[in-house]
């Protein structure tokens, strides 16, 4: 069976669910907070990066917009 790696940036789409994963993160070590900042910057790139191929953030309401 294949699998691939996981990756939890692609689960972390609304703050929510950032906050969530930061206090786990930092509940647990510094050093899995630090680990966490990072999945969390990669995640917000990639929800900037969806938002402008898909052209819905503009037609949404501000307040439905992903941070």
């Amino acid at each position: 069976m294949k699998t691939r790696p996981f990756d939890p940036a692609e689960y972390l789409d609304c703050e929510e669910a950032i906050e969530a994963y930061l206090a786990d993160a930092e509940a647990d070590s510094a050093e899995a907070l630090a680990d966490a900042k990072v999945v969390v910057a990669r995640a917000r790139q990639m929800n900037e990066r969806a938002q402008r191929r898909s052209g819905v953030a503009e037609a949404l309401p501000p307040t439905w917009r992903r941070r």
